[in-house]
């Protein structure tokens, strides 16, 4: 489309992101250079809908798209840059809210989820590795990523740490918060429904996403899961507003 042909154009000149109406930003790069497609589902429970995506990979190589209604989006790099960094912002999120991801596998097509269990996932990965998750919040780099094993051992940690305070993790072999599949906003998804949870929890704790972020940081615990259902209709982001 002319979209399409207008980043070519001036890609060839300078690497850079583009996205068209189908949320799937590009970075043009050499015809011999290996491309890996990233698709995700960005939700609190609800999808997130018309949030900004913005990708930081290695190499200096950023990425800029869009999440559609049901939460997905879309972008092309360069294998090469590989791990990628994710922030989402704006849309249906409060104003001043933003949620993070990371990359944890390399090929021609990676999932990368981002909501608040891989927001938290990677803050306890990142303080594991010695970085200041606070500062990195603030501003996203590629350079101070976390392995891959530490990914995976922060996500077992926030498991026993939410199980403990009687949230149900979802029990589909080898899940993970990051690759595995979601539907938001249904019910009968395990995934979406621990999203539920957190979200009525933070309500019931009369605590904000970001005040529980800076809790979580300095070593605060999760609010008890509720012991009745999540509220329905499910969560909305605004119901998990900013501070």
């Amino acid at each position: 489309n002319l979209i399409s042909a207008l980043c070519i154009s001036v890609l060839t000149l300078t690497v850079t992101g583009c996205h068209d109406d189908d949320n799937n930003s590009s970075i043009t790069q050499p015809p011999s250079a290996a491309s890996t497609k990233i698709t995700g589902t960005a939700a609190v429970g609800a999808a997130i809908s018309g949030a900004n995506v913005a990708l930081n990979c290695g190499g200096g190589i950023n990425a800029n798209t869009t999440t559609n209604t049901t939460g997905v989006f879309n972008a092309n790099v360069p294998t090469a840059s590989l791990p990628c960094a994710a922030s989402v912002s704006g849309g249906s999120l409060p104003s001043g809210q933003t949620l993070h991801s990371v990359t944890t596998t390399t090929g021609s097509n990676v999932t990368l989820n981002v909501n608040p269990l891989t927001d938290l996932v990677l803050i306890k990965a990142l303080q594991a590795s010695g970085v200041d998750a606070a500062a990195w919040l603030i501003k996203p780099v590629a350079t101070s990523l976390p392995t891959t094993t530490a990914i995976a051992a922060a996500s077992a940690a926030l498991k026993t740490a939410l199980t403990a305070k009687g949230y149900t993790w979802p029990t589909t072999a080898n899940f993970d918060p990051i690759t595995s599949a979601i539907s938001p906003a249904t019910p009968t998804d395990a995934y979406d429904s621990l999203l539920d949870a957190l979200g009525s929890a933070f309500v019931a704790a009369a605590t904000t996403y970001p005040q529980f972020v800076s809790s979580f940081i300095g070593g605060g615990s999760f609010p008890v899961a509720p012991t009745t259902p999540p509220v329905t209709p499910p969560v909305t982001p605004t119901t998990i507003s900013a501070s």
